[in-house]
């Protein structure tokens, strides 16, 4: 279950990110995507670390 929980983080982090470069929206909104894709695989990386 923690490993599809992991993907699931990785995916959606890149997604986000992938996202707030690309859009022309918001320069907030764009901001607030990419920092919330970067937690997203800051977590996705701890939980893939060995405990």
């Amino acid at each position: 279950m923690g490993f599809y929980v992991m993907l699931l983080a990785f995916f959606v982090g890149i997604a986000l990110i992938a996202t707030g470069a690309t859009k022309k929206t918001n320069k907030v909104i764009r901001i607030v995507l990419i920092v919330l894709g970067i937690v997203s695989l800051g977590a996705a990386i701890y939980m893939g670390l060995p405990k």
